[in-house]
């Protein structure tokens, strides 16, 4: 689907596809170089091409896991997905996690992708959807409680960033229709 953001670019927005793979390994290598409230470092990005495409084709395949990209023109600018499980006692749940390039932030990006993939969510019969936040990023948090997610609890020393311990929030949100 094309969206317009509040800078009238228009970006693409789609389930993945093992084509991909390339230009999402470049998006995470330069999303994780620009921002310290994801997972990885720069360097941490080491998946081979092989793997990745592998890796997306295992989602393509999956009942409880999908990966969303935003293009711009041919370009990667964000990404969002969840995981799940199979096992009976959890697979009404999944984990969300959301990036975005620092220069399409602010700009209704984050919005449009949250509001997909609770769709995507929807349509793959999940109940609930969890992620886990730097208590510090306030604009993701904002972007959550608008969405209706609401505060699960606190990780205590969730994250080391540069020597520091920081706490992240985890947030949820139950599916209804």
């Amino acid at each position: 689907m094309e969206y317009t953001l509040r800078n009238d670019q228009v970006i693409k927005i789609r389930e993945t596809e093992v084509k991909d793979a390339a230009l999402i390994l470049d998006f995470f290598v330069e999303v994780n170089k620009e921002s310290k409230f994801l997972t990885r470092e720069p360097h941490e990005v080491d998946m081979t091409l092989d793997e990745e495409m592998g890796f997306l084709d295992k989602i393509s395949k999956s009942e409880h896991d999908c990966m969303l990209v935003a293009f711009n023109e041919n370009s990667v600018v964000g990404t969002i997905g969840f995981h799940g499980s199979g096992l009976s006692r959890t697979k009404h749940r999944v984990s969300v996690g959301i990036s975005i390039l620092s220069e399409y932030t602010n700009l209704g990006l984050g919005t449009i992708m949250m509001d997909s993939v609770i769709k995507k969510a929807k349509e793959y019969g999940k109940e609930k959807i969890e992620l886990e936040v730097r208590i510090d990023n306030y604009s993701a948090i904002r972007l959550y409680e608008k969405f209706g997610f609401r505060n699960e609890g606190i990780i205590r020393h969730g994250f080391l960033v540069d020597g520091q311990y920081i706490d992240l929030l985890m947030m949820g949100k139950i599916l209804e229709d």
